[in-house]
């Protein structure tokens, strides 16, 4: 894999106000100028709206489960039972690489034991 493996019995927290709508999906709100307190003011003094990213199916799964006590090997659990059709093999790479990605962005914490 590109990325560096994290460890299956790691906890993933998010860092962002988030909702789900109707359909289930979650739409998370970054701010668009960071979580600085200087960028909120700024934010807030011009009004600037937070960025709305809309996950799918399986992105909102691994966003639910991203509460800060569910490891990275029940994470996969679930989805795998959630999306029998995918190879457990993929899926690992997929959740890996989408924990990476929004790690860098700072949407979630990785805490490894």
């Amino acid at each position: 894999m590109k990325n560096n493996p994290i460890d299956k019995n790691s906890v993933i927290t998010r860092n962002l106000k988030w909702q789900e709508n109707e359909t289930g999906l979650v739409v998370v709100f970054k701010p668009c100028l960071g979580q600085s307190s200087t960028g909120k003011k700024i934010a807030a003094i011009f009004t600037f709206d937070d960025y709305r990213i809309r996950l799918d199916r399986m992105g909102s799964a691994v966003w639910k489960l991203c509460d800060g006590s569910t490891s990275l090997d029940r994470i996969l659990t679930h989805l795998a039972e959630s999306f029998p059709d995918e190879d457990r093999k993929a899926l690992e790479e997929r959740l890996v690489a989408f924990l990476h990605r929004m790690n860098r962005s700072r949407m979630v914490t990785i805490y490894s034991p």
